[in-house]
């Protein structure tokens, strides 16, 4: 169904001997046509590849466009990568047949494969900046740092290999403008984010097309996790594990990510070739700590901040991580909790109470400085809109407020229970 031929069946399984037999297919000489010594005998004289009619293309693309490498490379298959590149694959190939087509290193960042990176990377003729074929034009290094492959693995050690292999950790998609950390950020990728920050040429503040930051995407994902650590400067939070904080603190080495079988195939790969200079001209391997610090204020072109993000999702852990580590040096909160969107003029309350998140409502009223009767450009405070939808749960906790004005009305006179009742019977 795949259109695949023997060479790439030989891959998927793996099957290393049968790839062998099939790459030495091309080298065994045959018997030129006519051809005989004295006894009689065919001379054996041409190469079997300038002969035959269908010799072996090792770049040959399958029914869906994806090579043998870029199989062997989705799989992780390091000994057939191997073999693959000492009979010339192209490491640049890119599959030009899907919409999601990319090349091998592409595939092999997104699935994780460590080995399998190292590998391909350490090819003399690799170009590690090489976009993929879809309107995003990703390079390997977003497909590393944010591709989700329902896994949920974080891979830092891939987007270490690539940083040293002289991966531009600037570059953004071609579609949105993210680069690598708002995809992380957004994927939750606890440890690559970390890696990430640590650059001092990452720009942690950088919007994309929408307006939409690192901060941003974590809240809208509800990464709470994540909220904390862009927030902390890429300090792990209380909630990272201690092992899961000292493994990204440490930088891995070889032969603590690669099986003996993997290291003795990277030590017999070309890996002669000039060092590629990092992007920031580090020594490779070393990354510049620097402090810098998140716009947690920051809105989209929508006006929304990440915390009208979190809130209007019903993200109650990203809202109170966003309320607790948004601070200053003395410790004083440096959230804006009344900023409000630009359609509408929507406050983080509202959002949540015309969304019944009933837990961010109880969070947000805690919070000293909510103007808990603020009114958007349609004249609804948060407890108004709560009662026009009818959310009598959103209602009972902003109630619960001494300071909620319980008699307000909206443009039309109605008060809250009026609007309540309204909702009720348009329900039935």
């Amino acid at each position: 169904s795949f259109g695949d031929a023997a060479i790439h069946l030989a891959v998927r399984v793996p099957n290393p001997t049968a790839l062998t037999a099939l790459l030495a297919a091309n080298d065994d000489p045959i018997p030129v046509a006519g051809a005989v010594d004295a006894f009689g005998t065919p001379l054996l004289t041409m190469p079997r590849a300038e002969h035959a009619l269908n010799p072996l293309d090792v770049n040959v693309p399958n029914g869906r466009g994806d090579t043998a490498l870029m199989l062997a490379a989705y799989h992780g298959h390091s000994r057939v990568i191997k073999q693959l590149l000492d009979a010339g694959a192209n490491v640049n190939a890119c599959n030009v047949k899907q919409a999601h087509g990319g090349t091998a290193l592409m595939y092999a960042c997104w699935m994780g494969h460590v080995s399998a990176c190292r590998l391909l990377l350490a090819s003399k003729d690799i170009d590690v900046h090489q976009r993929d074929n879809t309107p995003q034009a990703w390079p390997a290094l977003l497909y590393a740092a944010g591709a989700a492959n329902g896994t949920d693995t974080d891979r830092p050690d891939v987007i270490r290999a690539l940083l040293n292999a002289g991966a531009d950790v600037t570059v953004v998609d071609g579609h949105d403008g993210r680069n690598a950390l708002m995809q992380a950020a957004g994927n939750g990728y606890v440890e690559a984010t970390q890696l990430l920050l640590s650059l001092e040429e990452v720009d942690v503040n950088l919007a994309d097309r929408d307006g939409v930051t690192a901060i941003m995407m974590a809240a809208i994902h509800g990464r709470a996790e994540l909220v904390r650590l862009l927030l902390n400067n890429g300090k792990p939070p209380n909630a990272v594990p201690a092992e899961r904080a000292e493994r990204a603190e440490r930088s891995a080495t070889i032969e603590e990510l690669e099986p003996l079988a993997d290291r003795q195939l990277l030590a017999s790969a070309d890996v002669t070739r000039e060092e590629r200079p990092t992007t920031s001209g580090r020594s490779k391997g070393k990354l510049a700590k620097t402090s810098r610090v998140v716009d947690v204020n920051a809105v989209d072109k929508e006006g929304y901040s990440a915390l009208i993000w979190a809130a209007g999702k019903g993200h109650a852990e990203a809202v109170s991580a966003l309320l607790s580590s948004a601070r200053d040096e003395a410790g004083a909160s440096t959230l804006n909790v009344n900023v409000t969107t630009r359609v509408n003029r929507d406050t983080a309350l509202m959002m949540a109470a015309a969304n019944d998140h009933v837990d961010v409502i109880a969070l947000l009223l805690r919070v000293d400085g909510i103007d808990v009767n603020a009114r958007n450009d349609k004249g609804d405070s948060a407890l108004l809109l709560a009662a026009r939808y009818g959310f009598t749960g959103a209602m009972k906790t902003l109630l619960s407020c001494k300071a909620v004005d319980k008699d307000a009305t909206d443009r039309d006179g109605f008060t809250a229970g009026t609007l309540a009742r309204k909702a009720l019977i348009s329900a039935h």
